[in-house]
């Protein structure tokens, strides 16, 4: 009797998140919803994508690309739901999606995305990330070209990245960050960190209401004979990428580095947050 009450729970269980899904995607995107379903059901589902080395990143950093990163929050925002720093907006979501269509080797940036992209679905339910990684993948499908060289989008995580492959092309450039208070605090203090930055405080979360202001307060800061020799850093949530990626546009370089921007030559490890 137990057996049978326990597996009628579970069932009752995987309707109601079936309803959900649903209600929340059916009609702002019914081919994500199609696609999802038959990814559910597909244990080899990978997309098999190529990642730049770390030589061949060097190399474009020096061609002037910018980089920015697309993670689970950002899926979320293209999907029409919040992320940990930004609320929903329309805008906001059709900047993203403006990013990801227009994105080609001829672009001005590099775009990131997981590794997990190339991961089998039989892979991640055995690291216990099947239903995390899912939705970028089914993403990544439906709207992402796929002969297009990427960047791991956590690369910057990994132990020594940041360190081995971005710092040496900082040095001898005029840097700025872009990131909350707290985090320019504790990098002034930083006396590891082998390159000056100016700082460009912005706030940690709900950045959109000042993006207009932000961009025009970076581009006048870097200034018109400053642009070649300037790298901007954000670590400023998905409004910092749509801004950064306005500033490519312009020719002005920027690093969407997110998190490492808090212990970049601190030797603090971040890489088990992938």
């Amino acid at each position: 009797m137990t057996t049978i009450y326990d597996t009628l729970l579970c069932n009752m269980g995987i309707f109601s998140r079936a309803l959900r899904f649903l209600r929340r995607y059916l009609f702002e995107d019914p081919l994500y919803v199609l696609v999802y379903s038959f990814g559910l059901l597909m244990p080899r589902f990978v997309s098999s994508i190529y990642f730049y080395t770390e030589e061949e990143i060097f190399d474009q950093l020096k061609q002037g690309k910018s980089i920015l990163r697309i993670g689970d929050g950002e899926i979320n925002l293209l999907l029409g739901l919040r992320n940990h720093y930004q609320s929903f907006n329309r805008r906001l979501q059709a900047d993203m999606r403006a990013m990801v269509r227009g994105y080609s080797v001829d672009a001005p940036y590099i775009l990131s995305v997981p590794r997990f992209v190339n991961v089998s679905n039989s892979e991640l339910k055995d690291m216990n990330k099947f239903h995390v990684w899912l939705p970028l993948k089914v993403m990544f499908w439906l709207y992402f070209k796929k002969k297009t060289p990427y960047l791991d989008a956590h690369a910057f995580y990994y132990d020594g990245y940041f360190e081995r492959v971005i710092s040496p092309y900082l040095q001898g450039r005029k840097v700025f960050l872009v990131t909350r208070e707290e985090t320019i605090k504790r990098q002034l203090a930083n006396k590891a960190l082998p390159f000056k930055f100016t700082p460009i405080v912005v706030p940690e979360q709900e950045l959109l209401s000042q993006q207009d202001v932000v961009q025009a307060r970076i581009m006048a800061t870097v200034g018109e004979s400053e642009r070649e020799s300037s790298t901007i850093l954000f670590a400023a949530g998905p409004v910092g990428k749509v801004i950064c990626y306005f500033l490519a546009q312009k020719g002005i370089q920027g690093l969407d580095i997110g998190k490492v921007a808090e212990v970049m030559h601190f030797g603090d490890s971040i890489e088990s947050l992938v």
